[in-house]
């Protein structure tokens, strides 16, 4: 088995003078890439990491975000991946959660730490100006752009630390529930996820590929390492918050691989709509993943780009690249996330409630984090059980191995006794011609009990909270019709695509909720 550094040796030797990172006016070369990564590595090394000892990267910089995790590896070290936009505290949290050894990143996040905890032995900083760490001292490495800094001559070992097995890398979540949780996916793990995306998208040498997550997220890291395997590729340094200048990267730098998430594409459509076809001439395959997708989405996108093709894929960072699906037509698009993908294993566990369909979704197979969480991660471990990876979603699969998804279990709500999924509402609700997004919430009402309320985002002035109740009636159960209909500018998502749930309490007021035949109001 090859590790994650062995294919990325392979793709410097073969493609060497090929460009392997792209951006405006600056391009970095495969040979310049495995330079780079060197120069961190002895870095690392010689300011004391051990193999199996943990590496947190924090980068807002790409170029120099891929020079340090391959660093890392090299140094049979343990990248700890955690996103640039990371509070001080959480970061503080991981790195102590982790026990890093070694913090790589900009300087202005280190500075911002409380102090620099005690595991820590180096820090390589990417100075954002002149001069260098106000302590400690330093070691210049020529050309890199690196400092090496050990903060006060750097701190002992903690007694109880624990080292790590080489070739992992460990994902910090978001932790949008609680504190991030480490993910320690294997060169397995990773392998898998690269093949995946390989295959299916059918990735060459010519491509060039516009990832819209971060690297530091699972699906931008596995994005970016499928290219740098087949030789193509990889444009940086334009962030999806700008959506004007991110289009105008797509034409001029020829863009044909663009991964991207629901929201980005909906919040391109609404300002950009007009200029796609001209914008995304060169694009010939894109990928949603991270959250549901929405049938409109998918007929408006396929409308305005005929000749690119469209793929949904369904994963977490515990279990990546679980499904896929190649939308080829508007049948069904909205029904599935594809069919589980070879050599991977999904078991619906219906142990909650045996009498429905839908239960939770486990995954088993090569693409299952070998390392859980690191550490445990509070008893997070327990997800990992005989069944595979309890992801959390509810679903389930048809008689073609096709995985339909129902919401998340933590979603999941009754009313009158009956199940309710969320997302199966937002679904049709999003079926609609003239809505672009639509988001399910639970009400509880002291005398009513648990009311459904939809927040809309309508983009045609026939669409009203009484043409909407309609919809729902001919397309769901009657209890499963929301009982008041908000229309609204934008719906609130996390950083990865998926919506921020609410729960909240009201007075009784029948009018606030259009009566029980859920004919609501706007």
């Amino acid at each position: 088995m090859h590790s994650t550094v062995s294919f990325l040796e392979d793709a410097a030797e073969e493609y060497s003078g090929k460009t392997a990172l792209m951006g405006a006016g600056r391009k970095t070369t495969y040979a310049e890439l495995r330079a780079g990564a060197r120069r961190f590595s002895e870095a690392l090394q010689s300011g004391g990491v051990k193999p199996g000892a943990r590496v947190v990267l924090s980068f807002t910089r790409e170029t120099e975000f891929v020079q340090a995790y391959w660093g890392a590896l090299l140094a049979s070290a343990i990248p700890v991946l955690v996103s640039a936009a990371m509070p001080p505290s959480k970061l503080e949290y991981v790195i102590n959660d982790s026990g890093a050894a070694a913090f790589v990143g900009a300087e202005a996040a280190f500075k911002a730490l409380p102090e620099p905890p005690s595991s820590l032995k180096t820090a390589l900083l990417i100075c954002g100006g002149a001069g260098g760490p106000e302590r400690g001292f330093q070691i210049e490495i020529p050309n890199s752009g690196v400092n090496v800094h050990r903060p006060d001559g750097g701190a002992p070992e903690s007694p109880g630390e624990r080292e790590g097995i080489p070739g992992f890398t460990c994902i910090y979540t978001s932790g949008t529930t609680g504190r991030p949780k480490g993910v320690m996916l294997s060169a397995t793990n990773i392998r898998y996820g690269t093949r995946m995306i390989r295959e299916f998208l059918a990735l060459g040498p010519e491509d060039r590929s516009l990832p819209a997550m971060p690297f530091t997220h699972c699906a931008g890291l596995l994005h970016l390492l499928a290219l740098l395997e087949t030789g193509g590729a990889v444009v940086t340094g334009f962030a999806p918050a700008l959506p004007g200048s991110f289009l105008n990267a797509v034409r001029d730098l020829k863009v044909t691989v663009l991964p991207v998430v629901p929201a980005m594409m909906t919040l391109l459509l609404s300002r950009y709509g007009r200029d796609l076809p001209e914008r995304c001439r060169s694009l010939r395959v894109m990928e949603f993943s991270s959250a549901p997708l929405a049938p409109s989405l998918v007929r408006e996108v396929r409308g305005l780009l005929p000749q690119v093709d469209l793929f949904n894929t369904y994963g977490l960072t515990e279990a990546p690249r679980i499904t896929y699906a190649r939308l080829e037509s508007e049948e069904g698009d909205e029904d599935h996330v594809g069919r589980v993908n070879p050599e991977l294993t999904v078991f619906i566990d219906r142990s909650a409630n045996p009498s429905d369909k839908v239960g939770e979704v486990c995954a088993q197979g090569p693409n299952v984090a070998e390392g859980g969480y690191w550490n445990g991660s509070a008893g997070g471990d327990a997800r990992f059980s005989s069944n595979g990876f309890r992801t959390g979603d509810l679903g389930w699969l048809d008689e073609e191995n096709r995985l339909h998804l129902a919401g998340r279990s933590d979603d999941l709500f009754k009313v009158g006794g009956e199940n309710v999924y969320p997302e199966e509402i937002e679904r049709v609700i999003s079926s609609m011609k003239g809505i672009s997004d639509a988001r399910i919430d639970a009400v509880e009402d002291p005398l009513l009990g648990t009311r459904i309320v939809a927040r809309v985002v309508g983009c045609s002035p026939e669409v009203t909270a009484k043409a909407v109740s309609a919809y729902c009636l001919r397309h769901l159960e009657r209890f499963k019709v929301p009982s008041r209909i908000d229309f609204v500018e934008e719906i609130p998502r996390t950083e990865s695509g998926k919506h921020s749930r609410s729960r909240s309490r009201v007075d009784s007021d029948p009018c606030r909720f259009g009566g029980s035949n859920g004919n609501g109001s706007a």
